[in-house]
């Protein structure tokens, strides 16, 4: 009698087990924040939708082989690869994938010198790439400075 309450309660256990399905993946691809060394930031990265510019100080790093690291959503992956150093006189773009493979975004990362002076002049603009409007850029020690 008592095998055939173990053997009736594992063929419940069985059924039950069987039921359980695997969650979802997760469909998001975002970069929640990225991790940079106190030394070099002069003040917190700003995530806005696309674009990520952080004001750091060009003089306590390389910025020529600088690896920033991401903080991505559940799940999610990022090529060029969190923790791989970059070359950061330009923006670079990292593309975010989603767990479940169907969803990216790309992210324009910018390290820029907190070089520009208080004075705006709003007399240089340029095109984005993204869409077809133009934003102001301002001109420091020679290089534009997008933001």
């Amino acid at each position: 009698m008592e095998n055939a309450n173990v053997a009736t309660f594992l063929f419940f256990v069985s059924l039950l087990g069987g039921g359980i399905k695997r969650a979802a993946e997760n469909m998001e691809a975002d970069i929640l924040s990225i991790k940079l060394p106190d030394s070099v930031l002069i003040a917190p990265a700003v995530i806005s939708n696309t674009t990520i510019p952080a004001f750091v100080k060009y003089d306590k790093m390389n910025i020529k082989a600088f690896a920033p690291d991401f903080v991505l959503t559940t799940g999610a992956r990022i090529n060029p690869k969190t923790g791989i150093a970059q070359d950061f006189p330009t923006p670079v773009t990292y593309t975010v994938r989603s767990e479940d493979g169907n969803w990216q975004k790309q992210y324009r990362v910018s390290l820029l010198q907190n070089t520009v002076s208080g004075n705006f002049v709003f007399e240089n603009w340029t095109r984005t790439s993204e869409a077809n409007y133009k934003t102001p850029y301002e001109v420091a020690l020679g290089r534009q400075q997008n933001v």
